[in-house]
């Protein structure tokens, strides 16, 4: 996801969607993988066409349970400021 659209608190369906697709069949993970990525509203509205009986709430409680975490104790696909990302990667004091 950070290496196709940058680091974002949430990813646009469509986006999860691609990545789902060139990952190969998630079946009943499916739903995790979304409330993780996408906006409460976004998976309300996936649950139009791809019902599942995962409460938006508990899926994403899943999904970050399982999810990878940086040192900070920020999820990986969390997005950061210049200030942070600078403080991780020192510059040895030259620019």
């Amino acid at each position: 996801m950070v290496a196709g659209w940058g680091s974002s608190k949430f990813y646009s369906l469509g986006q999860v969607k691609a990545a789902l697709e060139k990952a190969g069949p998630q079946g009943p993970f499916e739903a995790i993988a979304y409330a993780g990525l996408v906006s409460e509203a976004d998976y309300a509205a996936r649950q139009t066409e791809h019902p599942t009986t995962i409460a938006y709430d508990e899926a994403r409680r899943m999904f970050e349970r399982h999810c990878a975490r940086l040192p900070s104790g920020a999820y990986w696909h969390d997005p950061i400021t210049n200030e942070q990302a600078a403080s991780r990667h020192s510059l040895g004091g030259h620019f």
